[in-house]
């Protein structure tokens, strides 16, 4: 949902692509993409940092509304503090 981290990891691909700007899918976007899958699962895990997000929650909210929910962080943002509970797995990077 976004390829911005507040890390800078030596082993993570960020380092070995370059990515122009921050991005962000917003929630239509979202939407958008999930419309076109027949899943009650949904994995939060990519390039970026999910709870750098300026709409984390209203994602968390309609995700798990529609199914089981997983989200992989760095663990280092309060924004984990304050959603967690939103998220049916939530798992932590161990190299961070």
């Amino acid at each position: 949902i976004t390829n911005k981290c507040n890390l800078n990891c030596r082993y993570c691909l960020r380092n070995f692509w370059e990515f122009e700007n921050t991005r962000f899918l917003n929630l239509k976007e979202i939407k958008q993409v999930v419309s076109n899958y027949q899943t009650s699962r949904y994995v939060l895990y990519g390039f970026g940092e999910p709870f750098f997000h300026p709409e984390i929650k209203e994602i968390l909210e309609f995700l798990g509304e529609r199914g089981e929910l997983l989200l992989i962080t760095n663990g280092t943002l309060k924004e984990v503090e304050l959603y967690w509970e939103m998220v049916h797995l939530l798992g932590f990077s161990a190299d961070t």
